[in-house]
């Protein structure tokens, strides 16, 4: 005997197989996950995360369970942009190592996926782009200083001048020109930077002084800061000075001690003791501290040592050029 079903019932179970048959189809297919849709990021290492601009960087790592000669593409993503872009590709060795070797130039950061992974990313509809997750491990790129061009050392009055390039070649860059002083580095003058990265720096009348110069580029959206030492910066004035030894080798100091044969120095009637000066005579330069006083002759400013003497191939008296 059949049971008999009204036309209310009838329609209840029909509408429950059909919700029952659309749970079974979910169940029975295969769950989509993250890595399938946009490729599961591989573990590298990095022998730097700090580099000059256009500077190789080596990316390595293993992946034990993969087989051979499967393919590896490497990614960058520029800091401040959301595209991530293929810079280099490789294959899995047959231990499973795998190295990229590529060039920055800018400051951002990088992963590895699967090639086949990337292509199924890139094969995606217009309509939704598929992109790698936005992840990645962080480069921090330098702008790389040059100065091939550099005059240091000028008499008063005269213009100290550096010329160079900042890389990666970008317009419109601020490099500035410092010096050493007591309360820190103190820049003189800045330029801009041309299309090629190109720039020029130039400051005139300065007073008579020794310090350390260097380049600074102070950084931007995409590449960190860079310095670049530049050696000492000497203005010089023009003193007459004489030098002395014989016969006053083991006397006491001005400024203590006594005078050897070997001692570097410089006597000066009112310069505090210790006070450094470079001395500069026919190209050549010494820098050397007041150590006694005098000389005590009119007309004559400073008596060298007769071993500062000899390191500058200075006889008798006359003029030399000195920072102080």
């Amino acid at each position: 005997m059949r049971p008999q079903f009204d036309a209310r019932t009838r329609r209840s179970l029909i509408a429950a197989a059909a919700v029952l048959s659309i749970w079974l189809t979910i169940v029975a297919a295969p769950a989509a996950t993250h890595a399938d849709s946009q490729g599961a990021a591989i573990p590298f290492s990095l022998e730097t995360h700090q580099l000059r601009a256009g500077s190789t960087l080596h990316v390595r790592g293993r992946l034990a369970t993969e087989r051979a000669d499967t393919g590896l593409t490497l990614l960058f993503r520029p800091r401040r942009a959301n595209a991530w872009m293929p810079v280099a590709a490789t294959t899995v060795g047959r231990d499973g190592r795998f190295e990229f070797a590529t060039r920055l130039f800018r400051s951002g950061a990088l992963q590895v996926q699967r090639t086949e992974a990337r292509a199924a990313a890139e094969a995606a509809t217009a309509t939704q782009t598929v992109a790698p997750a936005p992840v990645g491990v962080p480069v921090v790129v330098t702008g790389a200083l040059t100065a091939p061009t550099r005059r240091l050392d000028v008499v008063a009055h005269g213009a100290l001048v550096v010329r160079g390039a900042l890389r990666p070649g970008l317009v419109g860059r601020t490099v500035a020109l410092q010096v050493a002083t007591h309360a820190g580095w103190r820049s003189v003058t800045r330029a801009r930077t041309d299309r090629f990265g190109r720039f020029a720096l130039r400051v005139a009348r300065l007073r008579p002084g020794s310090a350390p110069a260097r380049l600074r580029f102070a950084g931007d959206r995409t590449n960190a800061g860079a310095t670049l030492a530049l050696g000492r910066a000497n203005v010089y004035r023009t003193a007459v000075a004489s030098w002395y030894g014989p016969g006053f080798y083991g006397r006491l100091l001005g400024c203590g001690g006594r005078l050897g044969t070997a001692q570097l120095g410089v006597a000066h009637k009112t310069l505090p003791c210790g006070t450094k000066v470079t001395v500069r005579y026919h190209g050549r330069s010494i820098g050397v501290r007041v150590i006694d006083r005098g000389p005590y002759i009119a007309g004559r400013e400073f008596d060298l040592t007769a071993a500062t003497a000899r390191a500058l191939r200075f006889s008798g008296f006359g003029p030399v050029l000195v920072t102080q």
